[in-house]
């Protein structure tokens, strides 16, 4: 299911002596990376896994689907990107600010009726302390548990989903020896789980 030979050694280049070693070429999506891989409680058999950067987004990036059911060919596994991407396999940001921006996700979440919940946060590059100082730390990034809504062929977040209350903090800690300091900002929202009632199994 990863196809994108971005990041691997390019033997069709290396090697101009071989007229086997071609470029690869893909009818269908690929995936340089995939991570929190979860099953669905509804339909088993499919999966839910997002493909982030390697680096700069906390492991988020757009949200995919795979079938991965016991006996599937792997051929048969293709990949669907459930959320929108701006170039596949991974949003192209970057040190330099996008015009707008784009909506990258982490912890999928299937619930047993069907819906999904991820982790949400709209951002347009890399993250990076933004704070006056290491004593003053403020993250680009404002992670959030967000309802996921069906927009034609894809998702997208539904940001009317919160919380009950989102508590603002003032944490002080130790960093090489320098007192930091967090305040005025909510935490991030992140490892949702579902808790649902079970039927008492039979003896």
């Amino acid at each position: 299911m990863s196809g994108d030979m971005s990041l691997a050694g390019r033997a069709w280049e290396d090697f101009t002596d071989d007229s086997n070693l071609v470029a690869p070429t893909f009818t269908n999506p690929t995936a340089l990376h995939m991570l929190h891989v979860i099953e669905s409680p509804s339909s088993l058999g499919t999966y839910f896994a997002v493909s982030p950067p390697e680096f700069g987004t906390h492991m988020a990036g757009p949200i995919l689907s795979f079938n991965g059911a016991a006996g599937t060919n792997p051929e048969n596994m293709v990949i669907t990107y459930v959320t929108p991407i701006v170039s596949v396999p991974n949003p192209a940001l970057g040190q330099s600010p996008l015009a707008t921006a784009v909506n990258v996700y982490r912890n999928p979440l299937p619930l047993s009726d069907g819906s999904l919940l991820a982790v949400h946060s709209a951002v347009k590059q890399y993250d990076s302390n933004t704070g006056a100082d290491a004593q003053h730390p403020r993250s680009r990034y404002d992670f959030k548990l967000r309802m996921l809504t069906t927009s034609g062929s894809t998702m997208v977040p539904d940001l009317n989903t919160s919380l009950a209350s989102e508590p603002n903090v003032a944490l002080t800690y130790y960093a090489n020896g320098t007192l930091v300091t967090y305040a005025g900002a909510p935490l991030w929202e992140l490892d949702p789980v579902e808790v649902t009632g079970a039927n008492q199994p039979a003896p």
